[in-house]
């Protein structure tokens, strides 16, 4: 797996990653802005019974106005903190590559002196495909990427037959929900 693999899944992922991002720091101060406003109670409460519009609304801008001035920190923290786990993961102790196995139960993830993860074909929701990668989406475990250049030519085709073959045969089975 090399970096720039990594970078495009990143980049495929980018709308729900940023979004997560970006809806961070309003969901702070929103949370800030309820500690307020039960931290000033009986005040806060009688000046929201009076004058109703003005408090939600002086409420709301301060959460925007806070929220927008921290975006660029918090998003580049964000991607910041992601792609160092990355490098701790890549990097680690006892890390010497991942094997790829396509069994009839599903994908095992064999990573050197490590983990092995089965990623079973009943819990593949979907597929996609890129120029780089194979994704597989489950509901309870994300995203998976197998990169491409870890098969060869031949190999790519048939994968990409296999997994089309296993998760079109998982959504048709009385158990699989959809």
């Amino acid at each position: 797996m090399t970096y720039r693999d990594e970078i495009v899944f990143e980049l495929w992922r980018a709308p729900r990653v940023l979004l997560f991002g970006f809806l961070a720091p309003f969901g702070a101060f929103f949370l800030w802005a309820v500690y307020l406003f039960v931290s000033c109670l009986p005040n806060s409460w009688t000046y929201a019974v009076a004058h109703p519009g003005v408090a939600i609304q002086w409420y709301f801008a301060s959460i925007w106005h806070h929220a927008v001035s921290w975006l660029p920190f918090t998003l580049s923290v964000y991607f910041f903190r992601r792609q160092a786990i990355w490098l701790w993961y890549r990097l680690s102790v006892g890390r010497t590559g991942i094997t790829y196995e396509v069994t009839e139960s599903g994908i095992t993830n064999e990573y050197g002196k490590g983990p092995t993860i089965l990623m079973p074909w009943a819990n593949v929701k979907s597929l996609a495909r890129t120029n780089r990668l194979l994704l597989l989406r489950s509901d309870y475990q994300g995203w998976w990427y197998l990169p491409w250049q870890a098969f060869d030519a031949a190999s790519q085709e048939q994968l990409w037959a296999y997994a089309q073959q296993h998760v079109a045969g998982a959504s048709k089975s009385p158990t699989a929900s959809v």
